[in-house]
Formats: structure tokens, sequence, C-alpha cells
């Protein structure tokens, strides 16, 4: 079978349609491990703004430790821009940064700002 590449426009809308989905899931009665799993799976549409603010609504959680995960996801999400290639020059510049090369992670994440002016990461 041909697979075909989605375009922008289709790859938002299946996007918004999984996140739609996933947010629907916290109004049943789910245990620790789903709702931080659900966080977790949130965190990888962070170019999706209903997403933050989905997130944000579990910093009020009762469960300590679902707050402490929605903390950690919240930082994830802020980390993505919704485009790989970004992404993954900031995956880059971070693990350059940590091993000294400021300068060169520096460099990176002009680029990345530069391709995706839109974007404030």
């Amino acid at each position: 079978a041909l697979r075909r590449t989605l375009s922008h426009a289709e790859s938002l809308a299946v996007v918004r349609r999984i996140v739609s989905g996933l947010l629907a899931l916290p109004d049943q009665r789910l245990d620790r491990a789903e709702q931080q799993e659900i966080l977790s799976i949130l965190s990888t549409f962070g170019g999706v703004p209903q997403v933050t603010s989905s997130i944000a609504r579990l910093l009020r959680a009762p469960d300590q430790s679902i707050v402490q995960h929605a903390e950690a996801m919240l930082r994830v999400v802020r980390r993505r821009s919704g485009n790989a290639e970004v992404d993954a020059a900031m995956a880059a510049g971070d693990s350059i940064a940590a091993g000294g090369g400021v300068q060169e992670a520096l460099r990176l994440y002009d680029r990345a700002a530069e391709s995706l002016p839109t974007w404030a990461g």
C-alpha cells in the first residue's frame, strides 16, 4: 500500500483530534499512573496551544506526584516548537551546552529561532 505524506494542515487536524481525545480521558476515573501517562503523551504535542492550558490545570491536582509530573511536562511542552528540525536543533544545543560548548549551543539556538521566528523557545 502506498502511504502519502500529510500536509501541514492535515497533520494539525490529526494532532488536534488526538489531543482532544486525550483531554477527554481525565473526565473518567484514572489512577495516578494513567494520569501521568496522559501528561507524558500530551507533552509530545507542544505545537498545539490547548495542550499547555490542559496540563497547567493539573497543577491544582490534590495528588502532589501529579502536580510534579505536570510541572515537568510543562517544561517539555515549552521546549517543543511543533517543528521536528527546530526541536532537534534545540535538543542538540542543550546537549552541547551541558558539555560546556556554550557558544556553539547559542549558534544552534539562534539558527532554530531564525528558522521558526514565530516560536519563542
